[in-house]
């Protein structure tokens, strides 16, 4: 898929007190698939498929097209969003798996939007269906925020 300019949505703001991006890759996600190995004159190497390195570049891509946007430096807080189109309203759960998925969005933007997928403190992926295939990303930094999906007691050692 080319794509051009004016298919990315650039970053919207949030929270004028901590530093977020949001954007939208347009497009079908792929999840990421696991590296395969092949023998070539007795030596053994290990590759990326060809989708996951396409979509992992789409992804940069769009990233690349934000202006402006600096690296996060440090600990982030990461939504996701999967779009997939579906001509019916029936329930339909799909076969990419949400981790395999999200794996690969944060894979891509090593090195881009923070320096590793090891500064992610909260992740939050949500699969919808509907009208267009989509992701939706928004990254903001995490000023010592951690989710309050989850609350579990937890003993402090003092």
């Amino acid at each position: 898929m080319i794509m051009q300019k004016e298919d990315f949505v650039l970053p919207k703001i949030r929270d004028k007190t901590k530093r977020n991006v949001q954007f939208f890759i347009p497009g079908k996600a792929v999840p990421k698939e696991r590296p395969r190995v092949t023998i070539k004159n007795g030596r053994t190497w290990a590759f990326t498929p060809k989708r996951t390195v396409e979509w992992e570049n789409t992804v940069r891509t769009v990233w690349d097209a934000l202006v402006n946007v600096e690296k996060f430096t440090g600990p982030v807080v990461v939504d996701i969003a999967f779009y997939f189109y579906q001509k019916s309203y029936a329930p339909y759960v799909g076969r990419k798996d949400l981790d395999n998925l999200g794996k690969c969005i944060l894979d891509a933007l090593n090195g881009r939007a923070y320096k590793d997928d090891e500064q992610v403190v909260d992740l939050h992926y949500v699969k919808k269906f509907g009208a267009s295939n989509l992701v939706e990303v928004s990254i903001e930094e995490a000023n010592g925020h951690f989710s309050n999906r989850i609350t579990v007691p937890v003993e402090t050692h003092s």
